[in-house]
């Protein structure tokens, strides 16, 4: 699993993109502060050159950011992702 934030507006990101393995049914990421946690269904098409990876893709125009992403299969963990720290100038 693989997650990135791109795109900003005001200084928040305007949406998380990446790819995540097919076989998962959900991705919860885990957001800073107030927040919370909250699992989005792994549904988006198939990759052409590599049919095991799914595209995800999340609007999070809320101004929530996320640190943590965890792949869930039937309920069960089976991956982890913790997001990058961010550059320092």
């Amino acid at each position: 699993m693989h997650l990135w934030e791109r795109g900003e507006y005001r200084g928040w990101p305007d949406v998380t993109l990446g790819t995540v393995d097919a076989s998962i049914d959900e991705v919860r990421l885990t957001f800073e502060g107030e927040c919370g946690t909250h699992p989005y269904e792994g549904r988006g098409p198939l990759l052409r050159s590599y049919p095991s990876g799914r595209v995800f893709m999340l609007d999070q125009s809320d101004s929530c950011l996320w640190k943590a992403a965890e792949a869930l299969k039937e309920g069960t963990v089976v991956g982890t992702y913790e997001k990058p720290a961010a550059p320092r100038d």
